[in-house]
């Protein structure tokens, strides 16, 4: 109860008149607004999501459940094979070596990356691929929450994963690795904070193509969307001219799923916007 009361003191006063009096910005007492589990991490102030990594909730969780400003979600991946090595201290990817585990600060982290893994990707066997994959898989996953974060504008205007970087060599939810080795995420998480952003969502038998623009300008361009199966064949085509407004997010065009095959596996969608 001391500390308690000792932390209210100083993030609900000291600290918000010590800003009052050197500066007009808005003080925020503390990220996230509201705590795990409150229903109201939606609707108000920033929050930090885990029901996906912690919990094991499926990424699709990130569509659903968009708060106003998500100051933090992410999810891990090991780091290259370099950095691998490096933590074994030979040359070998021994993912059981004492070192290895050690390197690892979540007691399930192992298990979770497997398990994701299972369930929206091949699991390889051979460890470099298995190193790979698990970047793809949070790559996947990550931008997933990005893109619908964007999408949903201007009832959501900010969007934190994660993190960026490892203060020491691990597997982590880190997009760049101890030695500075980008990762799939900081690969993907660069096209998925592009200024211009096409983004796709599902809508019951809808595929709803968003046009996200960031920048303070209207921009007109042509717009080019097609679904062509892993042959190359085109089973759609369509191109026509647009305009984005300044600072906004619309969905521009809508794809009726239910005339296209129902084996959607080998369907790829195509977009390009000049």
């Amino acid at each position: 109860e001391k500390i308690w009361k000792g932390y209210l003191k100083v993030f609900d006063s000291i600290v918000p008149n010590a800003v009052r009096q050197v500066s007009e910005f808005d003080y925020w007492e503390s990220s996230p607004k509201f705590g795990r589990g409150n229903p109201r991490y939606e609707l108000e102030g920033d929050a930090h999501d885990w029901w996906v990594w912690h919990d094991g909730y499926p990424f699709e969780h990130f569509q659903e459940h968009v708060p106003r400003f998500m100051s933090e979600f992410g999810f891990q991946s090991f780091p290259s094979t370099e950095v691998a090595k490096f933590i074994n201290q030979n040359e070998t990817l021994n993912f059981d070596s004492e070192a290895f585990k050690n390197h690892q600060k979540h007691n399930r982290g192992f298990q979770l990356i497997h398990d994701y893994m299972e369930r929206d990707f091949p699991v390889p066997s051979n460890p470099e691929d298995y190193i790979y994959m698990s970047q793809l898989l949070q790559a996947y996953g990550v931008c997933k929450g990005i893109e619908a974060q964007r999408r949903a504008k201007p009832k959501t205007m900010g969007s934190l994963y994660w993190q960026l970087n490892d203060c020491w060599p691990a597997v982590s939810w880190s997009s760049i690795d101890f030695f500075g080795n980008w990762k799939a995420l900081h690969y993907q998480a660069k096209k998925a904070f592009d200024n211009v952003l096409i983004t796709f969502d599902v809508n019951n038998d809808q595929l709803e193509l968003y046009l996200v623009n960031d920048t303070m300008t209207s921009i007109s361009g042509s717009l080019e969307t097609k679904i062509m199966d892993f042959n190359g064949e085109d089973l759609f085509f369509d191109k026509h001219e647009i305009v984005l407004e300044p600072n906004s997010s619309e969905i521009k065009q809508r794809l009726h799923l239910e005339h296209l095959p129902k084996d959607r596996s080998n369907l790829v969608v195509v977009s390009r916007f000049n």
